[in-house]
C-alpha cells in the first residue's frame, strides 16, 4: 500500500545528514561508513572497537534508521537522540499514553520519558526523601528503557533486512540508494502498518526466542 504521508521535518533531516559514506550492513543491518578522508568512520555492530568519542558526541554514531519504519534517516550520536522518526514517535508515544506506562522507549536517556503518565520524577522530593524508593524508581525506569531498546534493535534489524529484500538490494548498499529506492516503490508499506507489525513482533518476542519470532513474522 502506498504511503503518501511524508513529514517535512524528516525530509529536512535527511538533507542535512551527510550520507555519502553510509551503508547498510548485510549481517546486523545497522549503518556503517567507508571511504571517509578521516579515520572517524561509523561502525556497525559487527565491527565494535574501543575508540575515543568524537568531539561533540556522546557515542560514535552519526546517523541511524528509524527503529520502527526503517525508512527515515535520523541524526544520532547524542544521549538524547531519538529512536524514531517523527511520525513513528507519535505512534509509540500514543501507546504509552494509552497504557499509562512506558511501552516503547523513544530514546536512551531517562529524561526523554518524563511525559509518561504516572511516572515519578527522579528526585528525593518526589519520593518524600526516601532514597531507597528513589533508587527503585530509577532502576525500574532504566530496566524498562534497556529492555525496550533491545527489542527495538531486534525489530529494526528484521524490518531493514526485509526492506532490502523487497527492494532487491543487498548488504553494503548505500543508504542514499536504499532510501531513494523505497521512496520510488509505490507498494511500500505504510508507517502505520509497520508500527502494527512492530507491536506484534515485540509481543511475540517476549515469549519466544528471536529466531522463532522472526520465522513467525515471515
Amino acid at each position: 500500500m502506498h504511503d503518501d504521508t511524508r513529514d517535512d521535518t524528516d525530509d529536512e533531516i535527511n538533507d542535512v545528514i551527510d550520507n555519502e559514506y553510509l551503508r547498510i550492513c548485510g549481517t546486523c543491518f545497522k549503518l556503517y561508513e567507508t571511504g571517509r578522508d578521516d579515520d572517524d568512520e561509523q561502525r556497525c555492530d559487527c565491527d565494535p572497537r574501543e575508540e575515543e568519542t568524537w568531539p561533540g558526541r556522546d557515542f560514535n554514531e552519526r546517523a541511524c534508521l528509524c527503529a520502527c519504519c526503517g525508512t527515515e534517516l535520523l541524526e544520532s550520536g547524542s544521549r538524547y537522540s531519538p529512536y524514531f522518526c517523527r511520525e513513528c514517535q507519535l505512534l509509540a508515544m500514543g501507546v504509552s499514553l494509552w497504557e499509562r506506562r512506558l511501552v516503547f522507549p523513544i530514546g536512551r536517556h531517562s529524561m526523554m520519558h518524563t511525559w509518561v503518565p504516572d511516572s515519578r520524577k527522579h528526585s528525593l522530593v518526589a519520593h518524600d526523601g526516601d532514597a531507597r524508593r528513589l533508587a527503585e524508581t530509577v532502576h525500574s525506569a532504566m530496566t524498562a528503557i534497556s529492555m525496550g531498546s533491545q527489542q527495538l534493535s531486534e525489530w529494526s534489524a528484521f524490518v531493514v533486512s526485509r526492506h532490502l529484500k523487497r527492494l532487491g538490494l543487498h548488504g553494503g548498499t548505500l543508504v542514499s540508494r536504499y532510501l531513494a529506492a523505497n521512496a520510488m516503490d509505490e507498494e511500500r508499506p505504510t508507517r502505520w502498518g509497520l508500527f502494527a507489525e512492530m507491536c506484534e513482533f515485540i509481543s511475540l518476542n517476549r515469549s519466544h526466542p528471536t529466531p522463532a519470532t522472526r520465522s513467525e513474522m515471515e
